[in-house]
């Protein structure tokens, strides 16, 4: 039995914005307005995760998706958590949010586990990183009084399958085996990650 990781992403897009990007895959939220709160939640992209906004302290601040305006946008408040559930066999490996403008780009940082993976800021595209196939909590701090507003977030991920069977392959080509280092295996050993290579295939495998 053979475990093959397949890297993809999707593309989470709110309030009807107009997503004119590079990822084919995406999943659209848009009902909603400034007086709806989306508080406790529970948001599915299928295949990949679930996520869901918690306040952290009693306020009268809420998220919400707002489809009117300029500039279509989900309003993550201050002080509320952004949970992310990645579904069985998925691993998240980077989740980029979209900001509207400057004045709504804040400080992302990680609430729980403690350390996992590591937040960036660059211009209007904050982003976590890291290796995530549980429940993983993120926050943010203000650089200002504003909330964050962001229309689409971008989720990188990748897939186990549970065969090698499920991959295109030239099944009359012998199989050849690599390490990651580039040198070819005789007897590979289960438990470690070999590239295999078939025909014109390559494909990262765990033995």
């Amino acid at each position: 039995m053979t475990c093959v990781a397949k890297a993809d992403e999707v593309v989470v897009v709110f309030a009807g914005y107009n997503y004119e990007g590079d990822v084919t895959s995406k999943v659209e939220f848009s009902e909603g307005s400034s007086d709806t709160s989306i508080n406790d939640k529970d948001f599915e992209v299928p295949g990949v995760c679930k996520f869901a906004f918690y306040k952290k302290v009693e306020s009268t601040g809420f998220s919400y998706i707002n489809p009117s305006g300029q500039t279509p946008h989900l309003q993550w408040a201050k002080q509320t958590l952004l949970n992310i559930s990645p579904e069985k066999g998925v691993t998240i490996t980077k989740i980029t949010f979209a900001c509207t403008t400057a004045g709504y780009t804040q400080n992302l940082e990680v609430d729980y586990p403690e350390n996992f993976g590591e937040c960036i800021t660059e211009g209007t595209t904050p982003y976590w990183t890291g290796s995530a196939t549980s429940d993983f909590g993120l926050t943010f701090t203000p650089k200002k009084s504003n909330p964050m507003r962001f229309s689409y977030m971008t989720i990188e991920y990748s897939e186990e399958t549970s065969s090698i069977d499920n991959i295109a392959i030239d099944e009359t080509t012998p199989a050849r085996y690599f390490n990651l280092q580039g040198i070819e295996v005789a007897n590979p050993t289960k438990g470690k990650v070999y590239i295999l290579r078939q025909g014109s295939e390559s494909t990262k495998i765990i033995m």
